[in-house]
């Protein structure tokens, strides 16, 4: 993803983005949800739709998975009332993964009303 970006004329953005990447990565290679959000979103990977809200036929492999992921969270929130850190226990992952997760893939968390 990295290759395929063609950064803005900031070099230096470029290379927090790497330095960021390599500092937060905790395996040999790099997750998307480590990279910034300007990076993923010039490589497609914030979801295009489709009128019907479907992804388009030409989808990437990295639309497709966001997809996935992003219907499943919203899945595991629905099933614990909007709770976080319960869909973050029951999906197996720390709480900030899925922060960062939601964030990523812009999805909204409606407010509880007391």
């Amino acid at each position: 993803m990295l290759v395929e970006h063609n950064p803005p004329g900031n070099v230096r953005e470029l290379e927090n983005a790497v330095e960021r990447a390599v500092v937060l990565a905790t395996d040999s290679s790099v997750p998307l949800d480590v990279l910034p959000d300007q990076l993923l979103q010039s490589s497609g990977t914030r979801l295009r739709r489709t009128e019907g809200g479907a992804l388009p036929a030409d989808a990437s492999l990295f639309e497709i998975v966001a997809d996935f992921e992003r219907r499943i969270i919203l899945e595991r929130l629905e099933q614990h009332n909007g709770s976080q850190t319960e869909a973050a226990a029951a999906l197996h992952v720390p709480l900030s993964t899925l922060n960062q997760k939601i964030k990523r893939l812009d999805i909204k968390i409606p407010k509880k009303s007391e």
